[in-house]
């Protein structure tokens, strides 16, 4: 089984990894300002070490608790967690890209056996959207398994992709999603898997129905957003100007930014337009989205970049916090470091570039903690307990092998989680 999965997630790792992060060592920041955060034991919260990668008055912690949810041992294992949206009642949706499904061995952490699933839903279960101490048991899948009822037979445990696209040459990624009159809105990207490249944004309308599980969301509707290379699917911000703001990257070979798109309310189905940069230099809302291939971009699309200086990232992640708007993302290409951007707009320019934090070249697990390449890192609003930042990572192991049979080999592709407390201070007047 671990043979004919080899090679199946691949997809995910698009760039080569950069190491860059903490040393294991035994330091305590210097010239330290402000006060560490008071903290609850429960959390369960462990300090990266800090020396020299992020301002001193900027805490980065471990959050081993939620790290601990997300070691699932049985369904779903693992996965490219995409994005995350709170829904009315609370709960949080995670939309989570290519992902493992099966059975991991709870002792040594060892993938077992299992399959790809292209796109999966998660939900943690919440107390009214209180996310101080989530339980393992709290995160439910909602993809349906081949069989759970012979663990010797084929298919135990494995998944079922939430969405399949009506043509087989097609698969669905997802983008992002939101709650909107009572409704989960997902927006799904058409891989066509043939030519690895984008072709189309769908919305896929849900209604909620009984007790959260399998049957949980039930669709309702398909619509179709744009057709395009281009498809504003890292972060969706819904602001209260009445608009959902939509950001994404264009990333190909040496060229690199970030583009901005909205929707003329905070439904997904009505009309879309994109911020684009015209020849004077002046921003501009335009109904005609800009347009690139996997080599090159229009020229519309080129001078747009969103972020000042023709900077560059990838997976932009966009929230509101007082009167500014920010903007954390990974460093171009996967590399560990992650910056922060602020704007007085939700479209940019977005400008003062500061290092958020560096993601450590090493995760908290069994056997080899060293991995790959760091593919994703996603900002979580709705995880935040008191104002703090909340990222997760994704990333890939050294050999496509080292996903199965090997001790820790179940930790490598799921999410890790990061809290960042006193961010705030990088912008301090």
């Amino acid at each position: 089984m671990a043979l004919a999965l080899m090679g199946t997630l691949t997809a995910c790792n698009d760039y080569d990894p950069v190491a860059i992060g903490y040393e294991e060592v035994e330091t305590t920041p210097s010239s330290t300002i402000a006060d560490r955060p008071d903290l609850d034991p429960s959390w369960l919260m462990s300090e990266v070490i800090n020396i020299g990668q992020h301002d001193n008055n900027v805490f980065v912690y471990n959050d081993n608790l939620l790290n601990s949810v997300f070691a699932q041992n049985l369904g779903w294992t693992g996965g490219d967690v995409q994005s995350s949206v709170k829904m009315d009642d609370g709960n949080i949706l995670f939309v989570v890209r290519d992902a493992y499904y099966g059975v991991v061995d709870a002792a040594t952490r060892a993938r077992l056996s299992g399959n790809i699933v292209r796109n999966s839903m998660l939900i943690l279960k919440t107390d009214g959207g209180n996310v101080s101490n989530p339980k393992a048991e709290n995160l439910i899948n909602l993809n349906k398994y081949v069989q759970t009822t012979d663990p010797s037979a084929s298919g135990y445990y494995e998944g079922v992709p939430f969405m399949t696209h009506a043509k087989s040459q097609y698969h669905y990624w997802p983008g992002v999603a939101t709650d909107y009159n009572g409704q989960i809105q997902v927006q799904m990207i058409a891989y066509r898997t043939t030519l690895q490249r984008r072709d189309a944004s769908d919305i896929i309308t849900y209604s909620k129905n009984g007790s959260v599980g399998e049957d949980y969301l039930q669709e309702v509707e398909k619509k179709t957003a744009f057709t395009n290379y281009i498809a504003y699917d890292d972060c969706l911000l819904k602001d209260n100007d009445g608009h959902n703001y939509l950001y994404c990257a264009y990333q190909l070979t040496g060229v690199n930014g970030v583009l901005v798109a909205r929707t003329a309310s905070h439904d997904l189905n009505s009309e879309w337009e994109f911020m684009l940069i015209n020849t004077n230099g002046e921003q501009e809302w335009s109904k005609t989205i800009p347009t690139a291939t996997a080599t090159s971009a229009s020229e519309e699309a080129l001078r747009s970049n969103m972020l000042a200086d023709n900077g560059s990232c990838q997976h932009p992640q966009v929230f509101k916090n007082g009167d500014w708007y920010y903007l954390v993302a990974q460093s171009y290409s996967n590399k560990a470091d992650v910056r922060i951007w602020r704007s007085k707009t939700a479209y940019g320019p977005f400008s003062e570039p500061k290092t958020l934090c560096v993601i450590p070249e090493y995760v908290q697990k069994a056997g080899n903690k060293y991995y790959n390449s760091l593919t994703r890192v996603a900002l979580h609003p709705s995880l935040s307990r008191s104002g703090e930042l909340v990222l997760s990572t994704s990333q890939t192991a050294n050999a496509d092998a080292d996903n199965f049979t090997f001790v820790g080999s179940a930790d490598y592709c799921r999410p890790y989680f990061y809290r960042i407390y006193n961010w705030e201070h990088l912008f301090a007047e």
